[in-house]
């Protein structure tokens, strides 16, 4: 309700994109140069295909933007006549798998979410309390939820995955299992690291 609302005032009030940060996200001025130098890409492709880009901070050879299925919200740059088309973001969603659904109804309705990598001074990890822990040779990171919020997240998922059997294809749907069982196992393995 409360992504909705900002970018629905935001384009009442003529503004065409809406740079969405989390409270625990760190930034600098560089980070606003870097976005800024990608907020005119709207302008020059009037909806271009682009519902939003996704900011990060990760450091990768690759650059420009890279078209991706599930974003995260924080460090999103929203292109609010897009959002308007799309219908904002699904008021039936809280916090968990908001940004996911609106990713999906975003491709399902012909829109791209870009992801852009080495956005300088932009953090989005330093300010979580996620342990680093090594699985398989890979570092990731975990964080114990409240059984609450494990709850809440289930059910969304369950909710997102239910309503993409019925409008999505099936490799989409994968995707949405697959990013499910990694969080139910990055929460058992919290709890486990937790216990010793």
């Amino acid at each position: 309700l409360a992504l909705a609302t900002l970018c629905a005032t935001a384009k009442a009030h003529g503004h065409e994109s809406l740079l969405f940060l989390d409270q625990d996200t760190q930034v600098g001025e560089k980070t606003f140069e870097y976005i800024e130098s990608y907020a005119g890409h709207f302008k020059l492709h009037p909806l271009q295909k682009y519902a939003a880009l996704v900011f990060s901070g990760k450091e990768t050879p690759d650059k420009g933007i890279k078209s991706t299925l599930l974003a995260i919200s924080s460090g999103s740059l929203f292109n609010l006549q897009a959002l308007q088309i799309l219908g904002w973001h699904n008021k039936n969603y809280f916090v968990d798998c908001v940004d996911y659904e609106f990713c999906i109804r975003a491709k399902q309705q012909g829109f791209i979410v870009g992801s852009i990598d080495n956005t300088p001074e932009f953090d989005h990890v330093s300010e979580q309390p996620d342990k680093h822990i090594t699985v398989f040779g890979k570092t990731v990171l975990v964080r114990p939820y409240s059984w609450t919020r494990i709850k809440d997240a289930m059910t969304a998922y369950i909710k997102l995955i239910s309503s993409m059997l019925m409008k999505s294809n099936i490799n989409d749907t994968v995707v949405i299992i697959k990013s499910m069982a990694i969080y139910v196992m990055g929460q058992i393995i919290a709890r486990t690291i937790s216990i010793r």
